[in-house]
């Protein structure tokens, strides 16, 4: 199924879609690669699906349960998210027009929004499209002048996700707002501790967050 050209993987070439929302290009490299940052509506995610199953299927199949416990399928990226078309990203190789890499997130309540999923295709890894994708949402969240917290659960063992979420200063969510934060999300987890949470699967996460106004989750 692979899309972008590897050794031994037949290629097929992706369709050109016109986005009149697409950011600027951003020249990353030394040696002048361009990709462009999409917004992802439900239209765009699927025509690129293919790049996206792609990507999901071998970030789960390298990382398991670090990444996540569960590997999306279709259905589970077309779902209809409260302000999905506002909240989720894709970065595109000029030279193939494929995704390399995503960001899925959501604003389940006016007041927060939430990050569900950053991914980047292995041979593209080490190029900063995680870092990129993230400051895209940043920047959205921080123009939506009634979200105030933006939020995203992360295994404990994804030490490299931590890592970036809070070099973009996040920090984890801890006591009283965690249990309060949980309990919002209708969430049912069998072991809340003061800065995590285990799951039905023994597998243990942080909730990763940034804010606006002090007054918001003490």
């Amino acid at each position: 199924m692979g899309k972008i050209s590897r050794p031994g993987v037949r290629r097929t070439f992706c369709r050109k879609i016109s986005c009149s929302a697409c950011c600027s290009v951003m020249n990353l490299y030394s040696d002048k690669e361009s990709v462009s940052v999409i917004p992802l509506g439900l239209d765009e995610i699927k025509h690129y699906m293919t790049d996206l199953l792609e990507i999901e299927g071998l970030i789960h199949q390298r990382m398991g349960p670090r990444y996540s416990v569960e590997q999306w399928n279709e259905e589970n990226f077309c779902r209809r998210l409260t302000a999905k078309h506002e909240c989720s990203w894709g970065i595109l190789g000029s030279d193939s027009n494929c995704v390399r890499a995503f960001l899925i997130g959501s604003r389940p309540s006016p007041d927060l929004q939430h990050i569900h999923r950053i991914a980047t295709h292995p041979d593209f890894t080490r190029r900063g499209y995680s870092s990129m994708l993230l400051e895209q949402a940043l920047t959205q969240w921080m123009l939506h002048e009634s979200t105030r917290m933006i939020t995203a659960i992360v295994n404990v063992q994804n030490l490299a996700s931590i890592f970036m979420f809070r070099k973009s200063g996040f920090e984890i969510l801890k006591g009283e707002a965690l249990n309060h934060y949980l309990t919002e999300k209708s969430a049912v987890h069998p072991s809340i501790s003061h800065d995590g949470f285990e799951d039905v699967h023994g597998i243990r996460y942080v909730v990763l967050f940034r804010r606006k106004a002090d007054e918001f989750y003490r």
